[in-house]
């Protein structure tokens, strides 16, 4: 969503002619050369918000931009002027907390052959990439070592109860997994049942139970 702060003129509902649109460029940072995204965009109730919808689903964990230049009109058909926000940000000026994405703005206009001082609005960002996370903590688990903090110890019977604890790590920060740099370790109790008139090596199946539930079960 691209706001103003008066009426701006309509948006685009054929896709294919966005490509080409100098008013309003889409683009994929994250590959190389960047690529131009298709869309289509539409007025807000009031017309001063621009709703800008790609028409595939964006690359996970990729810089993208959206760049409005002097070639999108007003709904009186003048240019449209750059807030005093973006005015800082194109020209790393200010000391506003978002000065210091001067650079990546100024690499997404450069990627897109826009003249800084034509820009009327931009939007860079960065697409969500939960599984990305999720994929490097289970690189970094299964990079590491781990040893008991108790050696399994093994009750006679039919099957056999063996009981562990090894050291875990515990990857949450104020519950929630935002980055692999572990807070704490994280013991784990770890319940093997062996057949009892069997030799190893055995077939293992591994049973790993939620918070609300138990190993015992």
């Amino acid at each position: 969503v691209m706001r103003f702060d008066s009426p701006v003129s309509g948006g685009r509902e054929e896709p294919e002619l966005s490509m080409t649109d100098p008013g309003l460029i889409f683009l994929d940072l994250s590959v190389d050369p960047p690529e131009r995204i298709a869309y289509s965009s539409a007025l807000g109730e009031d017309g001063d918000q621009l709703l800008v919808k790609p028409i595939r689903p964006l690359r996970a964990g990729a810089h993208h931009a959206v760049i409005m230049t002097n070639d999108h009109l007003d709904s009186n058909g003048g240019c449209i002027a750059p807030a005093p926000l973006t005015q800082e940000i194109i020209e790393g000026a200010g000391e506003s907390s978002f000065a210091h994405l001067s650079d990546r703005y100024l690499e997404a206009f450069q990627a897109a052959a826009v003249d800084p001082y034509e820009v009327s609005h931009a939007l860079v960002f960065t697409t969500q990439d939960d599984l990305g996370l999720l994929h490097e903590v289970a690189a970094d688990i299964q990079s590491s070592t781990y040893d008991w903090q108790q050696a399994p110890n093994c009750t006679a019977g039919d099957p056999t109860l063996c009981e562990g604890v090894f050291s875990s790590t515990d990857y949450r920060s104020g519950g929630s997994i935002i980055d692999i740099d572990s807070e704490e370790a994280w013991p784990l109790h770890v319940y093997a049942w062996l057949p009892k008139n069997s030799a190893p090596p055995y077939p293992v199946v591994f049973y790993a139970h939620g918070i609300n539930g138990a190993a015992e079960q």
